[in-house]
């Protein structure tokens, strides 16, 4: 499994507030920085879920699983084996958590999007009951 976090940064933006976003969703050891054409793009890379526990609890905690995998299942795309999902970028920053749909919403400030690429579908199909398990009216079935 490898595991991309990217964010833009545009000129009207403080990269430190951008950053703090980001540091709010995820365990960040190292952000890579790309310049664009009209914007900084701000990247971590991971090759395991472990990255992945911070937010995965907060998705627990909000009870949003039900969202999440329904936005992880809707992106996923079998021929490359990835799939994505977008957080807004406004809400991180006062360290909230607001799932978008890429499809049908673009932020003002942009989001913060989570590719992940997985070795087959099988892998997929085991993160996916991990990080957003079934669920009962909203609430995880007991095991």
């Amino acid at each position: 499994m490898e595991v991309t976090v990217c964010c833009p940064v545009f000129p009207t933006e403080d990269k430190l507030s951008v950053e703090t976003a980001l540091a709010n969703l995820f365990l960040i050891q190292k952000l890579e920085e790309q310049e664009t054409e009209n914007h900084i793009e701000l990247k971590a890379l991971w090759n395991d879920s472990s990255s992945l526990s911070s937010i995965r609890q907060r998705i627990h905690e909000l009870r949003i699983i039900d969202v999440v995998r329904k936005r992880l299942v809707s992106n996923w795309d079998d021929l490359n084996a990835m799939t994505h999902l977008c957080f807004e970028k406004q809400a991180a920053c006062v360290d909230k958590l607001r799932v978008v749909d890429d499809a049908q919403e673009t932020p003002p400030l942009g989001f913060i999007e989570i590719a992940i690429r997985f070795q087959n579908t099988s892998e997929f199909e085991n993160f996916l009951n991990w990080f957003t398990p079934r669920t009962s009216n909203g609430r995880m079935a007991d095991h």
